[in-house]
């Protein structure tokens, strides 16, 4: 493609809150463009502690000729994901323009340059996305991408009907860190949703997939995203952070997935259905039930009896499998063996000259877990049948997460 003959600004949006570890090497990322016409925001959502002195040294020494301008925003308190994204873009004056997390890095040096090639070459979009390389924290080992192959193809296609929808109410697909807009974008559709807190993208992309809203697509990593963040799960899971997290997921549920089920295929309406009921009552375990104790544990039991059996039975399934019949066999094996056991015991109970009653007791106490443990093979082998079973034929009619 040829290189564009004026070159329009381009607004890159560094997004930080509280941790600075890695915020050095997302600038440099940059930094290090060879797009000729950038404008920097380095945007911090209320930490108390953000380094707005020691960032603007370090990009002063490190900035070329390229960096039109670089503007830092700190916001007085923290307001949450959307609504930070959305002052930020405001702040901006570019005709284009990305965000980058603080953790992650922009892949190589022509990034930029490939994303508004992209966009120029299409007059009628105004959004574009590229794969997305998911790393571990370290980010020397690469996990997986996050643009799955049905889902590049579905962007790859005309993207005229409900394909890409019948996707995205199952999951967020589409990656966010890898997005790039014409300013336009916004103008025509308006800002991120500030019905939500923390997560953005998931109920933009669903409206995309509504209204048709065309999407260019780059089949190129072009940023690196570090693990680590709350839609990662690597949180302690019951914070409240990730609380507010899972209550975005369930009011873009509520309001952007269930309104238009009725647009998708049967199966996946039913199956998405099922997976609400299982997230909302895993929730509602967490953040209410499990505080009350037993008492709230009880309740959460007869409330959610079936989502209770089938989270049971994917844990039984899953982590006992090839291992269900140990506690009975070992029961069976014990109880075999303590006529042996007993009087080994008996003998040795004798030359060293403990009391018989002590030696009594231990094989008593033998015998009692032999007991137990055979009554627990007895019952635990039929639930991992009946728990295999169930995961076997729910994960054939992709049903079971």
């Amino acid at each position: 493609m040829e290189r564009i003959k004026e070159y329009p600004l381009v607004s890159v949006i560094v997004l930080c809150y509280k941790n600075f570890q890695y915020i050095y090497e997302a600038i440099a990322s940059v930094l290090s463009q060879e797009y000729p016409k950038l404008e920097l925001l380095i945007s911090d959502d209320g930490s108390s502690d953000f380094p707005k002195e020691e960032l603007d040294a370090y990009v002063q020494m490190h900035r070329r000729e390229n960096i039109i301008s670089v503007k830092f925003n700190h916001n007085e308190k923290n307001i949450g994901t959307v609504k930070h994204l959305n002052r930020a873009v405001g702040l901006t004056t570019g005709e284009y323009v990305m965000s980058l997390s603080a953790d992650d890095v922009i892949e190589d040096s022509a990034v930029v340059m490939r994303y508004v090639e992209g966009l120029e070459a299409r007059s009628d979009a105004d959004i574009l996305m590229a794969q997305t390389a998911m790393y571990n924290e370290d980010m020397d080992e690469l996990q997986y991408y996050f643009v799955q192959p049905h889902i590049r193809d579905l962007l790859l296609g005309k993207q005229n009907d409900d394909q890409l929808l019948n996707e995205l109410v199952q999951h967020a697909y589409l990656p966010s860190v890898s997005t790039f807009f014409k300013k336009t974008f916004f103008e025509k559709y308006g800002k991120f949703d500030e019905s939500y807190d923390l997560v953005e993208d998931w109920s933009l992309h669903l409206r995309l997939a509504r209204e048709h809203i065309p999407i260019v697509y780059l089949d190129f990593p072009s940023i690196r995203h570090r693990s680590g963040g709350v839609s990662h799960g690597n949180t302690a899971g019951t914070n409240s952070t990730y609380y507010r997290y899972l209550c975005d997921l369930n009011r873009t549920y509520e309001n952007d997935v269930a309104p238009y089920l009725d647009r998708v295929d049967p199966e996946v309406r039913e199956k998405v259905k099922f997976r609400h009921k299982q997230d909302a009552a895993w929730t509602d375990f967490h953040y209410r039930d499990k505080k009350n104790g037993l008492i709230g544990i009880i309740h959460y039991g007869c409330s959610h009896p079936a989502i209770v059996f089938q989270r049971m039975a994917k844990v039984v399934y899953h982590q006992c499998s090839g291992r269900a019949w140990h506690p009975l066999l070992f029961a069976v094996l014990l109880l075999f063996l303590m006529p042996g056991i007993t009087e080994a015991i008996s003998i040795c109970a004798s030359i060293v000259g403990i009391a018989a009653k002590v030696s009594v007791a231990v094989c008593s106490i033998l015998y009692g877990v032999g007991y137990v443990l055979g009554i627990f093979g007895i019952l635990f082998v039929p639930l991992y049948i009946c728990s295999a079973v169930y995961c076997c034929i729910t994960e054939y009619i992709s049903l079971y997460f």
